[in-house]
């Protein structure tokens, strides 16, 4: 009587285990390729007269691509895309912002949209945002600068902003503390090693996963004007990250928890009018004085 119980609970853990071990397999795919998105030809989007199109290349010849929105008021944006993505993402912030008078630089973060090399969100990634911000400044009355990230840009966008002194104000969309701890919470299992699989694919496509500390990156930035915003039902990142990184902020921050909004809706949730107002309202406060 005891064998057939003993077989029949092994067997048991035995279809249990290649159950789990099939959604490791199926998380470390759905990583590996957010890592290694196909490019994409974007061009300018048809009705979009203002818009200028720019190209340079990296110290080690990779060519990033993006889009330019001339200022007239003295201040211009950078904006960064999450993974995967491109720089059409926050096109329409952009537009609105530009509106008002802000100028703006959108680029596909190497390996992204039209930008050459690897999706790695390494030094090269920093080094294209670096000379994004560099072209903000060369914008014809353009005086300061801030940066607008999202998701994974928003760790670039920090990362630049701790040693990048003319970054004048920041604003972090959908923020994590650390990229490991993200991963883990977005493929969170009952077995760990499942949630692991997530943070290997990043390793494995050579993500310098040790090195996206938001968290880390914010404590480094003294004074400097910041605004969080974040949604309250965001299933790839706890609420509990974006409020640990305002708490570890010096004074002139800001958090904007956005009721019953995900991961990537918190614009059409809030209002496109709102939530433009808001950042708006932060950026000619952080860079105009207002």
């Amino acid at each position: 009587m005891l064998r057939p119980l003993l077989l029949g609970a092994a067997f048991l853990v035995t279809v249990a285990l290649a159950f789990a071990t099939y959604r490791a397999a199926l998380v470390f795919w759905k990583q590996y390729q957010d890592f290694h998105p196909r490019p994409e030809r974007i061009g300018v989007p048809p009705a979009q007269g203002m818009l200028g199109v720019v190209s340079y290349r990296l110290r080690g010849g990779t060519e990033v691509k993006g889009w330019t929105l001339p200022s007239a008021n003295g201040a211009a944006v950078v904006f960064v895309h999450g993974s995967p993505g491109d720089r059409r993402s926050l096109l329409p912030l952009a537009e609105s912002l530009h509106r008002s008078g802000y100028g703006a630089v959108l680029i596909d973060i190497p390996g992204h949209g039209e930008s050459a090399g690897a999706a790695s969100w390494d030094d090269h990634a920093l080094e294209a945002v670096q000379e994004a911000l560099a072209l903000a400044h060369q914008q014809r009355g353009v005086r300061l600068a801030a940066l607008i990230g999202y998701s994974m840009g928003s760790n670039v966008a920090a990362r630049v902003a701790a040693r990048e002194p003319k970054v004048r104000a920041l604003v972090l969309l959908a923020p994590f503390t650390n990229l490991a701890d993200q991963l883990r919470y977005q493929f969170r299992h009952r077995l760990a090693f499942v949630s692991e699989a997530a943070v290997l694919a990043a390793r494995f496509s050579a993500v310098p996963v040790d090195e996206m500390r938001t968290l880390e990156a914010v404590r480094s930035l003294g004074g400097r004007p910041l605004l969080i915003v974040a949604g309250d039902a965001d299933g790839a990142i706890p609420v509990s990250m974006p409020r640990e990184i305002f708490a570890a902020a010096q004074e002139r921050k800001r958090l904007w928890i956005v009721e019953r909004a995900g991961h990537t809706d918190a614009r059409d949730i809030a209002g496109p009018d709102v939530f433009d107002q808001r950042i708006r309202a932060f950026l000619d406060e952080a860079l105009l004085g207002r």
